[in-house]
């Protein structure tokens, strides 16, 4: 059995001396099913990872001139277990863009952002792509009902909601999450401290640090998921 990911709270020293660079290959010719990103280490020590830790590079699609609104991903057990990187190694990394983001994908340029949820890193620039109609038809997920479709934005709602409350009380949060016995129980404390759900609580405990740059951000997604979701029901 995997040990546990011990990647909670993320921490931003541990990306001291990290990038997060588009591998050669996919910037030449990017393959839409095989994108992939290099993990650089830059910096003048070693960098180790935790016990047992992944590293999962998420795929976030947006438009040309948009910012990087919130993602969701999930840990399937099959993602690569972190390695150590001496000061000038690399690990290439492959990026997962989930049903999600091509569920709103339009055609036309795209930029695509990776993120390292654990790690809270993210692409130094973005992927550019001229997507077409029948490359997002390909990959999008098959049509939800409106009574599915109504339960998804609730959960993004939830999760994105949880996100902004989760910034008054982030270093009880941090505190609360390090005196944890398990990831489980890390979420468990999470869920009680914001008074969440355990799949909101997942997604601030698993990697939402990295959106919170932008109240102002998390506010606009909140609105917009409400109005979206009274639309739809």
């Amino acid at each position: 059995m995997a040990p546990p990911n011990r990647a909670l709270p993320v921490d931003p020293e541990r990306a001291r001396g990290l990038v997060l660079r588009w591998a050669g290959p996919t910037l030449a010719a990017p393959d839409l099913d095989h994108l992939a990103v290099d993990l650089v280490n830059v910096g003048t020590a070693p960098w180790a990872p935790r016990e047992g830790e992944h590293l999962l590079a998420v795929g976030v699609l947006r438009s040309a001139g948009k910012e990087r609104g919130g993602f969701g991903f999930a840990y399937s057990g099959s993602e690569l277990f972190a390695v150590p990187l001496d000061s000038g190694e690399y690990a290439r990394l492959p990026v997962r863009v989930g049903g999600s983001e091509w569920a709103r994908a339009r055609p036309g340029q795209t930029l695509v952002d990776a993120v390292l949820p654990g790690i809270g890193l993210g692409t130094e620039t973005p992927l550019t792509l001229d997507l077409t109609a029948d490359d997002i038809a390909g990959r999008r997920p098959e049509t939800s009902s409106p009574q599915e479709e109504a339960t998804a934005l609730r959960r993004r709602l939830d999760r994105t909601t949880a996100l902004l409350a989760a910034r008054s009380v982030l270093p009880r949060l941090v505190d609360e999450v390090l005196a944890a016995a398990s990831d489980d129980d890390a979420v468990t404390r999470v869920a009680v401290t914001l008074g969440c759900d355990e799949d909101s609580a997942r997604t601030v405990a698993h990697g939402g640090l990295v959106q919170y740059r932008s109240a102002e951000r998390l506010e606009r997604e909140v609105s917009d998921l409400r109005r979206r979701l009274e639309a739809s029901t």
